[in-house]
């Protein structure tokens, strides 16, 4: 019987991007990592928590170089370069979007629709709100 190297959690994520992304950073140091139950949570959500969420694995002789790399929480960033909206008129970051601005008039054209065409045809439009200045644009 052959003697296979087994594999290690060495860590979980609640999001496939950020297992991905990890994956990713450690491949790029050529050490092979797999991770596990991805295609179930990316189904159902609501079972990362059952099953102790997404789990990155590598070979048990690649540990100790897999947690030097992840040590550096800095290169492997998710929010790092994040640029977020400014308000044209301040110049705020206090900035949320609003996706219900105007929505009467595209939901009687929605139903207009679905009477003539059988189909609703729906258009989205994104409106921004400065919550400092309280400027609307889109």
């Amino acid at each position: 019987m052959e003697n296979k190297e087994h594999l290690i959690t060495i860590k979980r994520f609640t999001s496939i991007p950020e297992a991905l992304l990890v994956k990713g950073e450690l491949e790029s140091c050529d050490i092979q990592s797999f991770v596990q139950d991805q295609h179930l949570i990316a189904m159902n959500f609501w079972y990362s928590q059952a099953i102790g969420g997404i789990k990155l694995q590598i070979f048990k002789s690649d540990y100790e170089l897999a947690q030097k790399i992840l040590s550096d929480e800095s290169k492997i960033s998710v929010d790092e370069n994040i640029q977020k909206d400014q308000c044209p008129e301040c110049g705020s970051d206090d900035v949320i979007y609003d996706k219900y601005k105007n929505w009467k008039g595209r939901g009687f054209f929605s139903i207009v629709t679905f009477f003539l065409c059988g189909l609703p045809l729906i258009f989205k439009s994104r409106y921004y709100h400065c919550e400092s200045c309280s400027h609307c644009w889109k």
